[in-house]
């Protein structure tokens, strides 16, 4: 059963919903244990009044949301999306109830950065730390990802800023572009027949495997730069994170064709690309949405900033 099924079928049995965070809460602690016993002992409340309150809750949604196993009790397909929206809302309203207490006070809060691999962080982190001189209660959070991961996060409002490369389609985003570009090359071994060449052009990729980006977009830079030889390659594998790459590299499966990025290894040797290959980096964060006090001071520094 898909998500839009289970969604449909939630909507069908669910008129005015009457449970609370504390429902989800106690739901969210059973999901994560396994178990109505473990989970009634953490929350520190019997079994049989977990197990009520479970049941009250599937009676409000209308679905059944875990089933009896030897071992246990496990989520149904309902449950498993009751989870994933649960978390969501319950961690939200932790934020916001931490947010709104200190709103007419000190600065504080936190930022969520969904952050592309790329030597753009060492300028984003330079602006993180001089934001903080002035507000040290602000926390940033970093997770490491990619356009196509970041852009859906900050929509269902999970991210309030990402990192981006260039291509990226900005048209429902405000953002700030960062003065640095990155720089493409081949990342190799250094035993590697290619890694005594100053750069690497085209032709002297005729006949490698290689290794690319994931994103349809940013692979698409790499094949318009290869031109006449792109037919001349074999894309043995795609990835979204150097540190995997760089495995795949390590083990033999190809050449990575990606941005210069200090991988600290000295079995590995990085190669400009001639003609040179750069593309540019922004961040950006959701048009029109309402933010916490801590994300629109920090957009209106970047702003100030750029």
């Amino acid at each position: 059963m898909n998500s839009d099924s289970i969604k449909d079928m939630m909507s069908e049995n669910l008129s005015t919903p009457s449970f609370d965070l504390h429902a989800l809460r106690m739901f969210l602690a059973i999901a994560e244990e396994s178990s109505i016993s473990s989970a009634a002992d953490l929350l520190r409340m019997s079994q049989p009044a977990l197990s009520r309150n479970l049941k009250k809750l599937e009676q409000d949604l209308g679905v059944t949301l875990f089933t009896r196993e030897a071992r246990g009790i496990k989520l149904t397909p309902e449950g498993a999306f009751v989870r994933e929206r649960a978390q969501a809302i319950v961690a939200m309203a932790d934020r916001m109830e931490r947010e709104l207490h200190t709103v007419h006070s000190r600065l504080t809060g936190s930022v969520v950065i969904g952050c592309a691999e790329t030597l753009s962080m060492t300028l984003l982190a330079e602006r993180i730390a001089a934001f903080r001189i002035a507000h040290p209660d602000v926390r940033f959070d970093i997770r490491t990802m990619g356009a196509a991961q970041a852009k859906p996060l900050m929509e269902q409002g999970k991210l309030d800023m990402a990192l981006l490369f260039e291509p990226v389609d900005m048209d429902r985003y405000d953002y700030v572009r960062m003065e640095s570009n990155d720089r493409w090359g081949a990342l190799m071994r250094s035993n590697h027949p290619l890694a005594s060449k100053p750069f690497i052009r085209p032709k002297d990729l005729d006949g490698q495997a290689l290794i690319l980006p994931d994103r349809d977009a940013v692979r698409g830079l790499v094949m318009s730069w290869l031109g006449d030889w792109a037919d001349t390659v074999t894309v043995a594998a795609t990835a979204n994170f150097l540190s995997n790459a760089t495995v795949l590299v390590h083990t033999g499966v190809g050449i990575i064709i990606g941005i210069d990025i200090p991988t600290y290894d000295a079995q590995m040797h990085f190669i400009p690309l001639r003609p040179k290959l750069e593309n540019s980096t922004l961040i950006a964060w959701k048009k029109g949405r309402p933010t916490s006090p801590a994300v629109s001071a920090f957009a209106d520094f970047l702003r100030a900033d750029s």
